[in-house]
């Protein structure tokens, strides 16, 4: 198999800036790669991140993830460019409907996620600290509690107070499926997730991770989202959780975006403009215009500890 390295030129912000101050908006070439184990015969040191190394099919299925979160942006975009879409019991649940969120504010950050580019394959990371253009790709070893997380240059989280690479950083279990986002998003009536899969495609969670990446961003000081509080008082991960939370938060939630991209491409009759019940999907109300709503109540997939770390700010 061949890998090419290729620039992805985006129209978002330069260099971070004070946080609360946002910069003109310029063209920046963002580089992407994928880090992999060296070549010379050294061993990275245990616990740096040079050490989260991708294996061949590792590197494969991100490559593959990155293809497959573009087409569901994609997709998300045709559903919303639809007139009424607001009315749905689709964007109901999401985004609270026509009273919480509009349209052309969610797809615009669907076009945050086709800012993704293809990236080549790097063996350090040496070479790009400090850089406001490149953004690693990661594979977190040993862990099974971690899932996923997202680094920016600048950007203080709890374990990191001066993080100094830009960084998605997939965990085993956001690595177990490894198969396509198009085959997990065949038709479906149910989202009851068989315990043998329980965890999305890694286009959905990429999807999720584009809306806290600073350099993916059209203007970060202002468009980067942090994970929001369920009723349960944890993260919102689950669809459930997701329907049930404050409706003025669904939109500033990452996960609702990745559901939205799900949904698009599994069951785009829930956004017809005519598809609307109230309440939380499984209700048992039919509406004629969309009887797959009432086919099953979708069970939650287990995303514990998803992102592995908060922002401080």
């Amino acid at each position: 198999m061949h890998f090419f390295s290729v620039t992805a030129t985006v129209i978002i912000s330069t260099a971070i800036a004070a946080r609360g101050s946002p910069l003109p908006l310029q063209a920046r070439a963002v580089n992407f790669h994928i880090l992999t184990p060296p070549t010379d015969g050294t061993t990275p040191t245990p616990g740096t991140t040079d050490a989260e190394v991708c294996s061949p099919d590792q590197v494969s299925a991100i490559q593959a993830a990155i293809v497959d979160a573009m087409n569901m942006a994609n997709v998300a975009i045709q559903v919303l460019g639809v007139a009424g879409v607001e009315k749905s019991n689709g964007f109901f649940w999401l985004f609270g409907g026509a009273a919480a969120a509009t349209p052309d504010e969610i797809s615009r950050r669907f076009g945050f996620v086709n800012n993704l580019g293809t990236p080549d394959l790097i063996t350090s990371t040496a070479s790009f600290v400090k850089s406001p253009t490149d953004l690693i790709f990661t594979c977190v070893p040993g862990s099974t509690k971690f899932y996923a997380q997202t680094v920016n240059l600048n950007r203080p989280t709890k374990s990191n107070t001066n993080p100094t690479l830009n960084l998605i950083r997939f965990g085993p279990n956001s690595l177990a499926q490894l198969g396509s986002q198009r085959a997990g998003t065949s038709r479906k009536d149910s989202l009851s997730v068989p315990a043998a899969c329980r965890y999305p495609p890694i286009a959905f969670t990429l999807v999720h991770e584009v809306q806290h990446a600073d350099l993916l961003l059209e203007n970060p000081p202002v468009d980067h989202l942090a994970d929001q509080l369920g009723p349960n008082g944890k993260a919102a991960y689950g669809f459930t959780q997701l329907q049930l939370m404050d409706q003025s938060l669904k939109k500033l939630n990452p996960q609702n975006y990745a559901y939205f991209g799900l949904l698009a491409q599994s069951n785009p009759e829930f956004f017809a403009p005519d598809c609307f019940i109230g309440g939380p999907l499984g209700s048992r109300r039919r509406a004629l215009s969309c009887p797959a709503i009432a086919n099953g109540i979708p069970g939650d997939v287990d995303l514990d500890d998803f992102e592995d770390d908060d922002d401080l700010a």
